[in-house]
């Protein structure tokens, strides 16, 4: 879990038995963890009074050693939206947002767990929410996507997109859409996905069965 004090963050490790917790990261901007809960990974941060001088990285922190090692760094004038970890524990998603251009364009790039070469796998200027979250294995990965320029995110008709695997480079097009679409998860057995949303919703429809398309 995760919490605010003195305008710094922390990261808690809590004992679902006996309550007691105690804090394994602070400082930065912790995100996502391995499930054998030997791994964190975290956003470091550099701002500046202009966003073209806004730079992120991520870090891997080991639990066991304690030792933090850099996993990719943005460019300056660039900067993290979402950070997710594969259920298997064997790739990391994340999307960058370019401040520095008038186009504000969102990069999604995929990088082995252990570290190694990070990959874009799409390319957009549409205006994405900043969930991503990842399916069961080989079920691939959800975002929300915008569909009307011009608007802040949470007010416009969102859709949710899909890349199939880790290697694609075209996401599909879901049949789903409401405003503002975020907090995405995904059934253990791939089945369902569910979602928040502002109001009024564009959809009837609050979670999706059987949302991997028949081959």
């Amino acid at each position: 879990m995760t919490g605010v004090r003195d305008k710094t963050n922390y990261f808690f490790r809590v004992n679902p038995e006996t309550g007691a917790s105690e804090i394994i990261s602070q400082e930065k901007e912790p995100l996502t963890w391995t499930k054998d809960g030997r791994f964190i990974y975290s956003i470091g941060r550099k701002t500046g009074p202009k966003l073209s001088e806004w730079q992120n990285w991520i870090i891997q922190k080991d639990l066991t050693t304690g030792q933090e090692k850099e996993m990719f760094r943005t460019k300056i004038g660039q900067m993290f939206i979402a950070l997710v970890l594969s259920q298997d524990d064997k790739w990391l998603a994340f999307s960058v947002n370019d401040l520095g251009g008038g186009t504000r364009s969102m990069q999604f790039m995929v990088m082995p767990h252990g570290g190694g070469e990070a990959k874009e796998i799409y390319q957009t200027e549409q205006n994405t929410g900043a969930s991503l979250f990842w399916g069961p294995p080989g079920k691939g990965i959800l975002f929300g996507v915008g569909l009307e320029k011009g608007k802040a995110y949470s007010s416009q008709i969102c859709q949710i997109w899909k890349f199939p695997t880790p290697d694609s480079t075209r996401p599909e097009k879901m049949d789903l859409e409401a405003y503002g679409l975020l907090n995405l998860a995904v059934s253990p057995d791939g089945r369902n996905v569910a979602y928040t949303a502002n109001e009024p919703v564009v959809s009837k429809k609050w979670a999706m069965e059987n949302y991997v398309p028949k081959k």
